[in-house]
């Protein structure tokens, strides 16, 4: 899971964020784009593809992980 973060809190250009992290509205600086790099960070780093509708309801960097982890 540290790993996971790390890579989040790279695309989001934060120091840290955490599974409750809401990344559309607690990130001050969140853009389209870095949804499309979380997208391509999953599936390079866990095989997983997330479409867009489905990554619309994506709330927070939690629901994030559980996509990727396959939950």
């Amino acid at each position: 899971m540290d790993n996971f973060l790390e890579l989040i809190s790279e695309i989001l250009e934060v120091e840290e964020v955490s599974m409750d992290t809401d990344f559309r509205n607690d990130i001050e600086d969140w853009d389209s784009m870095k949804g499309f790099a979380i997208i391509c960070m999953v599936d390079d780093e866990y095989d997983i593809q997330i479409d867009v509708p489905t990554f619309l309801k994506l709330k927070t960097v939690g629901d994030i992980y559980n996509k990727a982890m396959g939950k």
